[in-house]
Formats: structure tokens, sequence, C-alpha cells
């Protein structure tokens, strides 16, 4: 082995984040209770033959099946097994091999050699089956995962089930084939320093099931082999990752002569990136053609935030500069408080946490992007906090998949470590007590209207790139107009939704996107880097894949198309790409059907995993939620869609039956068709369901019982009926807390205004200016700690009480 690749091994392997993966070859050195070595493939098969009395053969899968399908001998098998694979010691090399730090141990072998060399250096250790419920142990420490069954559970039972004997070295493993390991193994794969392969021969298992053609995976794969293998063996291992001929006894060599190398207390952050200003790419010439890409497929953001936080760029700057609610944000940091940002989707979040990053870096802050979802959150947030008494700011995006994280964090509570958090409104209203356990040390920072100088810097971008079309000559006052969304502000996401519908954006996005689409493994690929980003989740290359159902992601022919490098940012291991983008390819170039029938996909495969990890928790529970549905289906012939998807669901899924939350999104539905019949017994149907539920909180069902009865009071004609819809609404949020759903509900009470007040008489139109004036009050003296949180949406309903109360009172001088 030369010098250079000696080094790269001995810096992976002193991460502690490098894999083992040990073959048949990895145990030829142990020793048996019969005082024996354990058996290669071949010598077992000829071992049964001698066991039955037939001809000597090397075909162990034909040996096996014939020994237990045509002979009486099974038992005699079994003994025969044990009697080569249980254990009684281990060599030098095996403990020299283990007594350094691992992220995860696979093997194909029967053996419990790993384990005994752990327990050798005083290690912890788990021993794991394929048959195992992963969830459960793979998060313990030193777990040993046997693909083919471990000896100490061999019986009758287990034999050729969970126990394997094939004609692949008795190693015809699950792991590729099983959801839930498949998963885990590949996020190894993504996350560690390192796979280690020792012993393992090409005989062993099919490599094409574990490994895939990926380059960076390849660069960080190396086989452990003897000096003579054979060319065909060179070909296959060389098409995977590096050979390094030295055996198992010169691997541990290595690790012997530079032990105080590989087990020095580094504090390796494996779950932490440093942020220095090198991140951003510095660019002096910034194109138009970067400025569109930036604003619509959320690229270049780096060096886009770098013009403006950095200073990069000092004649002219190319993104909008957050400047209030950066410095805000830093007020609240440098009072010692934790952060958490929020906004709707494709607001700028991600460009917010940039600038705060780079003035924090300028101020001489250590600053760190949590940038990998791995398990010793608590080793490394302890040893960060120990380097130095200084202050440091951990940026997590997307952050309420990161539960295991604040766990560790609430648990150690160290008092140099600040966190900037931030994640989808809607994602952290449903699971922040879950996550945070009701801290209160985390402000919460509400993102969404750009302000006065925020809009005009957006407009004169628009401006620069020349994409106003017939509107350039508008004021700023009527292209301000033009941009607001539904509530009258300006957000980032409706304001580019609209960019996108000039005919230089859409010609260049139809010429990118036609030909990937005609592929129907590309198609399912893009489809699901939109649908994770719309719900919240990193496009994460393990998870594209998943949701796929195709390795495609992480092959260079994919990553370096022509066409696909322009819309989409391929990083380490994610796909950037911007929520606005996203919901526009959705909603304009994958029809209605097809998105069903991939939601449908998403929620029949992850029904089956017994034990869903959190990013395919929200996989799956966002494919069931009425808003995620709604928002990702284009417009033409939505409502049918809608009632489909939500008629089908309770087939696919029969538990939805007992679900009130199902019955109330397929209510939801209904009223969006203005079918308010059935929608009122969908919602008669969840509170049935509900009463059966201990402790199930009606308070979203009550908020839809309002929502319909003030929908239906805008269909009537008649003024007593109007009014007695509008009662039946009031009596609900009058005994509702002022939350976040309340509101919605409240501001639906405008709509109702605007269409009805007129229609009422006299005495019913007074009543229902004192129920507004009871609401002004009720909100002014509310001090949950949502009015916080949602504080925008607060004041905007205050205000537009107060414009209705103003409007009458001169209405009715």
């Amino acid at each position: 082995m030369n010098t250079d690749l000696k080094e790269i091994i001995i810096e992976k392997l002193s991460t502690g984040n490098a894999i083992l993966f040990t073959g048949a070859g990895f145990s030829l050195d142990l020793k048996s209770i019969n005082n024996q070595h354990p058996l290669e493939a071949k010598e077992l098969s000829k071992k049964i033959c001698e066991l039955i009395g037939i001809d000597i053969d090397e075909d162990l899968q034909f040996t096996s099946d014939y020994c237990i399908k045509k002979t009486k001998k099974v038992d005699e098998l079994i003994y025969l097994l044990k009697d080569f694979f249980s254990i009684k010691s281990v060599s030098e090399e095996t403990n020299t091999i283990c007594s350094i730090k691992w992220r995860r141990f696979y093997t194909t072998n029967y053996d419990r050699g790993i384990e005994i060399a752990l327990a050798n250096n005083g290690k912890k250790y788990q021993t794991i089956g394929i048959d195992f419920e992963v969830g459960k142990f793979i998060r313990n420490e030193n777990p040993c995962i046997h693909l083919n069954g471990v000896i100490d559970n061999l019986s009758r039972d287990s034999l050729n089930t969970t126990f394997k004997l094939s004609n692949s070295s008795y190693v015809d493993s699950d792991l590729a084939s099983s959801p839930n390991w498949r998963y885990f193994f590949q996020e190894d794969l993504d996350k560690c320093s390192a796979i280690i392969f020792i012993g393992y021969s090409l005989y062993d298992m099919d490599i094409k099931k574990l490994l895939h053609e990926n380059e960076e995976l390849k660069q960080k794969t190396f086989f452990i082999t003897p000096e003579n293998i054979s060319e065909k063996e060179k070909f296959q291992y060389g098409e995977y990752g590096t050979i390094i001929k030295i055996g198992k006894k010169g691997f541990a060599e290595v690790i012997r002569q530079n032990n105080d190398r590989i087990n020095i207390n580094k504090l390796w952050l494996n779950n932490f990136e440093p942020f220095s200003e090198k991140l951003f790419i510095e660019k002096d010439n910034i194109k138009d053609i970067d400025i569109q890409d930036f604003l619509f497929f959320g690229k270049n953001q780096e060096s886009m935030v770098a013009s403006i936080s950095l200073n990069m760029n000092k004649d002219a700057s190319f993104a909008i500069n957050r400047t209030v609610p950066t410095q805000q944000i830093l007020d609240m940091l440098y009072k010692g408080e934790n952060v958490i940002i929020h906004s709707n989707y494709g607001n700028g979040k991600t460009c917010l946490l940039f600038q705060i990053a780079a003035k924090l870096f300028q101020a001489g802050k250590e600053v760190y992007f949590l940038s990998k979802d791995n398990v010793d959150y608590f080793e490394e947030l302890k040893a960060l906090s120990q380097t130095t008494a200084e202050t440091k700011y951990i940026i997590i995006d997307n952050c309420i998949v990161k539960k295991d994280f604040f766990k560790s964090y609430l648990m150690l509570a160290p008092n140099n470590i600040q966190l900037i958090c931030a994640d989808r409104t809607e994602i952290l209203l449903n699971y922040y007590d879950d996550v945070f356990n009701n801290d209160n040390s985390f402000k919460i920072f509400p993102f969404d209207n750009l302000n006065g100088t925020e809009i005009h810097d957006f407009i004169s971008l628009v401006d620069f790139i020349g994409l106003w079309g017939d509107r350039a000559g508008d004021s700023i006052d009527r292209k301000s107009k033009f941009l607001e969304g539904q509530n009258g502000y300006v957000q980032l996401s409706s304001a580019l939704l609209k960019l996108f519908e000039a005919p230089q954006i859409q010609d260049r996005i139809h010429y990118l996107i036609r030909d990937l689409l005609k592929s129907c493994e590309i198609k399912n690929t893009i489809f699901s880097i939109c649908y994770l980003k719309i719900i919240g989740l990193q496009p994460t290359e393990l998870l594209i894949s998943l949701l796929s159902d195709s390795f495609i992601i992480y092959e260079s022919t994919l990553i370096r198309n022509v066409y696909f490098k322009q819309l989409f940012l391929h990083r380490s291991n994610h796909i950037d790409i911007s929520n606005a983008f996203a919901i526009y390819l959705l909603n304009n170039y994958f029809n209605g059907e097809y998105i069903l029938s991939r939601l449908q996909f998403f929620v029949k495969k992850f029904n089956r995993y017994s034990n869903r990890v959190d990013e395919q928790q929200q996989v799956f529970r966002s494919a069931l939620r009425f808003h995620i549905v709604d928002t990702i289906l284009p417009d033409k012939s939505k409502k049918i869609l809608l009632l489909q998807y939500y008629e089908q669901l309770k087939r696919l899924l029969k538990w939805l039956l007992e679900d009130p939350n199902y019955w109330m999104q397929y209510a939801m539905a209904k009223m969006i068709c203005g079918e308010f019949e059935d929608a009122q017994n969908f919602l008669n149907t969840a509170y049935s369901v509900a009463k059966g539920k201990i402790m199930y909180n009606t308070t979203k069902l009550d908020n839809q019982q309002a929502r319909l009865y003030l929908l239906i009071a805008q269909k009537k004609h008649n003024a007593s009926e109007i009014f007695n819809y509008f009662t039946l609404a009031d009596n609900i949020l009058r005994n509702t807390e002022m939350d976040f759903y309340a509101l919605h509900r409240i501001e639906e009470i405008f709509d109702f205004y605007v269409k009805c007040f007129s229609k009422l008489s006299t005495r019913d139109s007074e009543v229902f200016l004192k129920t507004i004036k009871r609401y002004q009050a009720q909100l002014e003296r509310y001090e949950g700690s949502d009015k916080y949180q949602y504080e925008y949406l607060y004041l905007r309903v205050i205000d537009r009480i107060k414009k209705i109360l103003e409007t009458e009172n001169v209405n009715h001088k």
C-alpha cells in the first residue's frame, strides 16, 4: 500500500465514522468450539455431503437444500453448523480491528467473532439479525448486523428463513430488498467516512445488491484483499472501490502501527459543517442568467447572498437585502436567546440563514450548519461545547425532522451554544411541542411578508433582468399591487409564482424539462425531488431514491445531464431547488392522475413499514394531508381529483376509517367542491370516531365545522338563514383559543362580511359588528405563546377588524 493511500485510510478511520463490512474470509482465523476454524462455503458443502452420504459437491445451495428437504438429518445439520460457527476465541488481528471506533458493523457471517472482539476491548455491542425491527436497535452502541442470521439463534424454525444457506457462500441476504434495512444501509453509505470490506468474496454477495455506481461512494469504498486475487476480482472490485492487497493481517498492522493517530481525541464534526467565507462562491461578474437561476431555481444562493452580506460586489446587489429581519435576529442571539424562524414555503428562509451566518462570521463568531442527520449528536455537542468558552452558533434548516438533535441539546443544555432554527410555518405548528417539549428558551420569529424596502429591491431585481414584459412601464406601486397575494401582502413565493408566467421563463423551462420527463425513471425522480421540497424535507439522494424507487439519482449520467444541471443544483448528497419552482413544475408538468398515483405509491409503501423514521413518517403523513395534496395538484380537474383521492385512500388504508383526521380531510375536499351536505356528514363521522379516541383534541374539527357553517351561510339567500349559520360558526369560535387555526376562521368571517353583510337585517348587522368587536377585544387580551409565534397573523386580523369597524361607523353616521 502506497503512502498516500495509507494516509487516506488512517484519516478515514480516525473519524470513527467508517463502516466495517466482513465476509467469510474475515473469520478464517477464528477458533470454533470444535477447535477448528469456521468453514468457507465450498468446505461447508463438502461437510454436508459427508453428513448425508452423497457424492462430494461444492454447491452449498444444492447440498443444504437436499439435506433439509430429502433427508431426516436436519438436527445433525444444525449441530454441524453450531460446531463450526460457535466461536470460542478470536485472533489478535480481529481484536485490533475491533479496538477502534466504527460507525457500524455489517457481516455476512453466522459467527459472533466481531462481538467477542468488541467485548475483549471492553466495548458494549448489539447483535442484530436481518429479521429485527431495525429502528429499535440500529441506534444502539456498536450495532453488528448479521445479514444471514446468527448462529446463537439457529433452530429448525429459523433454518433457511432468517438463517440463510445458499449458493452464494451461504449468503442470500435480504438487505437490498428489505425496505427498512435498505434505507438504513443506504443512509450509512451516504454518511459514513468510508466503507471497508474485509474477507469479502465475490461469491459472498452480488456487490450490485449493496453498492451503486456513484463516484463519491466509489471514492470511499475500500476492499481489503489477499495479494493473489484474480484478474476477474480486480476488475469487479475496481468497479466499486479501491483495492488494497494487504489482507486482514496487513490491515490490522496498519491500525496497530498508527493507533495513536486513529484513536486520537480529535474533535471530528460528522454532523456539523463549519461556516467559512469559502462557502460563498465569489462571482465578480454576475450575469442575468445567474440571477434568473437564483430567483427561479434556487441556485447560486451563496454567491448572491455574498454579494450583499460580504460586500463582494460593492457596485450592485443581486439579492434582496433582508437587513431588518437579519438585525432583529442578531439582537435576539446577542441577548442569549435561541431563535426559530418560520414562514410559508418559498419565502426565503434559507437565504436569510446564509445572511445571518455571514454577519456572525464577520463578527468573528464560530458558526456551524447542522449538515447531517447522524446519530452522535450528544457526544459531538458535548465536545463542541467544551472546546472553548466562546459562544458557538449552530444553524438548523428544516429543524423539525432533527428531533434527535433537540433531545440531545435540551438534555445537555450547553450555555455556550446557541441555535438559529428554521422551518415551514405549518410543520412547526403541528410538531413544535413534540420536538421542543414546551421549552420556552426558543424565540419564534415569523418571516413571510416583504417590507417596503424589500419589495423595492425585488422589483429592481426584476427590472434589471427585464422580466416585467407588458408591465415594464408600470409604476412601483402598480408592480407591487400585481405582486400581492390573496391576503394583500407581498410574499416572495407568490411573487415568484407570478413571474413564472413570463414567456421567456416558461419557454426556457419547457426546453430544459421536456426530454427529461420522457424517461419514466427520471420523471419519478424529479417528482420526488419536488415533493420532498414542498413538504419541508431536504431532497437527499437517499430520500429521492426511496421515493422514486430508483437509484438513478446516484448515477453520473443524470447528475451530469446538461438539462438537469441547469434546472437543479447537485450538492454533496442532496438536490437544491426552490420551493416556488417545485410547485410550478408539479402544477404544470405533471398531470393530476400521475400525481395521485405517486401519492398512493407513497402511502402504500410506507404503510408497510412497521417502524418509520421521522423523514419516512413525514413523507407518509404529508401524502394524507389536504393542504399538501391541494398544493401540488394542477388546477385542471383539481376538485374532482381531490375527491377521487380521498375516496380511494380508505380503500388503500383500511385503518383510516377509524381516523378522525382522515374524515376531516375528506370533508375539506368536499367543502372545496361545494358539496356541503357530504362535508357535514364526514365531519359528523369524524366527531363520532373521535369519541372513541382517548384524549383526542377536537379543536381542528371544531374549526372546520365553523368554516363549513360560514361557507353554507354565503350560499344562502334568506337573511335569517344567513345569520343563523353565522351564529353557529360564532358559537364555536367564541369558545376557541385564539390559535393559528382560529385566526384563519376569523379571516373567513371577513369573506362572510364582504358577501353577506349587506343582506343582513339592521338588528343582525349590529349583532355582527358587536361580535367583531368582541373578537378584537379577545385578540388584544390574548397572551398565549402562539400569539408571538404567529404575530403577523394576529396583527393582520386585528388590522382587518379595525378597517371593518371604521368603514361601518362611517356608513352608519
